[in-house]
């Protein structure tokens, strides 16, 4: 059960890491022309700066990583 616990606070902690990424990294961007295709225009997601890029491959190889132990233990 400690196991369980443990994975759980670790899905929580990258959550917050997550969220941190989206506010503080990411922003979007109102796509030119796009309101006479949709009401109110389209928006996408800005091209990252490199340090922001880097953040995102850490999050998501321990994201991977993490999944993997969630496996194992689903396994076991």
């Amino acid at each position: 059960m400690k196991k369980i616990i443990t994975l759980v606070q670790a899905f929580k902690d990258l959550e917050e890491r997550i969220n941190d990424f989206i506010n503080d990294d990411s922003c979007i961007e109102y796509v030119e022309g796009s309101e006479e295709v949709v009401a109110g225009g389209a928006y996408a997601w800005s091209k990252l700066k490199p340090v922001a890029i880097s953040r995102q491959e850490h999050i998501d190889a321990d994201y991977m990583e993490l999944a993997e132990k969630v496996r194992t233990v689903l396994k076991g």
